[in-house]
């Protein structure tokens, strides 16, 4: 089964880098960030040099043919889904990207990416926050089981012309 969801932009060592710096930007409040910054910038650019031109247009083609192979596998697969439906279909998975080019994206990261993935873990961290209390939330907000309805009583009146039983609402 393919893998659901975008494929991460960042694996190993970049990853330990930033996940170690991930409690000091939470807890920073929004007006401070720049002292965040002043304190990650260095160890990242130390970390990962400026790519030169040579490596800028390297990875510019793998990433389009890395696009292009992974198009190229979705389109089969969707190929297989309309052939023998949804369930019968056997799914090639998603192309895994080439150590060489996670290298390059690593050193090429420019910050918009670096900060893209410092406010996804944010929003994430939110969510967890609430977690706990999740259940807690739903009971009070929700119905439980089915609405109740009130019934309506049958009336019986005797018919003494026929002698009929008529049940009325």
């Amino acid at each position: 089964m393919a893998p659901r969801g975008k494929l991460a932009y960042f694996f190993g060592e970049p990853l330990k880098i930033l996940t170690y710096f991930l409690p000091l930007y939470l807890s920073t409040a929004a007006n401070k960030k720049e002292d965040f910054w002043t304190q990650f910038n260095p160890v990242w650019a130390e970390a990962y040099k400026e790519l030169d031109k040579d490596e800028k247009e390297e990875l510019k083609d793998l990433e389009e043919s890395y696009k292009d192979e992974k198009k190229a596998t979705q389109e089969e697969n969707q190929e297989q889904k309309k052939k023998k439906g949804c369930r019968k279909a056997v799914l090639k998975p998603l192309p895994q990207t080439s150590e060489r080019l996670n290298e390059l994206r690593e050193c090429g990261a420019d910050l918009t990416k670096i900060k893209q993935w410092y406010w996804n873990q944010r929003t994430k961290d939110k969510g967890r926050k609430v977690e706990p209390f999740r259940v807690w939330l739903s009971r009070l907000t929700a119905q439980q089981g089915r609405p109740c309805h009130l019934q309506m009583t049958w009336v019986l009146w005797w018919d003494l012309q026929h002698g009929d039983v008529l049940r009325l609402r």
